[in-house]
């Protein structure tokens, strides 16, 4: 899925979810002819109209803006091998009834995506399981969450269910708490700083270097073209990590996407 293809299907949610709305102003409207026939009945169909409405101008929004997407493609010189290679990912949450965390690379083409594996009753289980997938849809990595009191454990497996490393997520006071990350000996990788609430994550080393980033809002101008919503979150590593180290940094967008937001 390209990033055009993405918009599209973001533009078919919304106008799944304008038609969903239809029915319940439809069946108040026409249950208050054929029954009721009481005008103040009339108000309680407005809501449903409203949010179909909207629901309607994002659709043509989404649509607007794969046109714009697909005049402005181009065929990219660059040809990544695998989504571990660049050193920035944009990231998109496509959330729809199963979400999934998208990575696109810069010349708009999918690199990979994160979505939830579904076994069983699920539901009904303390550990849930996501999977790594690369654009050709092989497997490149598992992460199992863990929660327990107001603790949070992301384990980290490779595609062969070797275990790498964790993130953990930790009170330290009663309104403070620290995210880490550790390796499969249980030596630290170092922290997780920055803000959830503007998206500027950083990861930094022991040694107090910056690995990796995750910010909303710096998006270089350039890539607008093809991604046209300037807010789209970008994701950069390090050139030195390798893609295990990457991998387990990985982790912590599993508490960003699919927990905490």
């Amino acid at each position: 899925m390209n990033i055009h293809d993405f918009y599209r299907s973001m533009a078919t949610v919304s106008l799944n979810g304008s038609i969903v709305s239809l029915f319940p102003a439809i069946l108040i409207i026409g249950g208050n002819l054929v029954i009721f026939q009481n005008k103040q009945i009339m108000f309680l169909s407005i809501p449903f109209l409203i949010i179909s409405w909207i629901g309607y101008q994002t659709y043509l929004y989404r649509m607007n803006q794969a046109a714009q997407i697909r005049k402005n493609t181009f065929n990219s010189d660059r040809v990544y091998q695998s989504l571990f290679e660049p050193e920035e990912l944009l990231v998109l949450l496509m959330n729809t009834q199963s979400a999934n965390v998208l990575f696109y690379y810069p010349d708009g083409n999918e690199a990979g995506r994160i979505k939830q594996i579904r076994k069983g009753i699920h539901l009904f289980r303390l550990t849930k399981i996501y999977a790594l997938y690369n654009s050709a849809g092989r497997v490149e990595g598992y992460f199992k969450v863990k929660r327990g009191n107001a603790n949070l454990k992301i384990e980290v497996y490779c595609h062969d269910n070797q275990y790498l490393g964790c993130y953990v997520k930790k009170k330290i006071t009663w309104k403070n708490m620290i995210e880490e990350l550790f390796d499969a000996e249980n030596h630290s990788l170092g922290v997780i700083e920055g803000s959830s609430y503007f998206m500027d994550k950083k990861l930094v080393s022991p040694s107090r270097e910056e690995v990796g980033r995750l910010r909303r809002g710096w998006m270089p101008v350039e890539w607008s073209e093809r991604f046209p919503e300037p807010n789209t979150p970008v994701l950069t590593f390090n050139k030195a990590l390798s893609n295990q180290d990457k991998l387990i940094r990985i982790s912590f967008l599993i508490n960003e996407f699919f927990i905490e937001r």
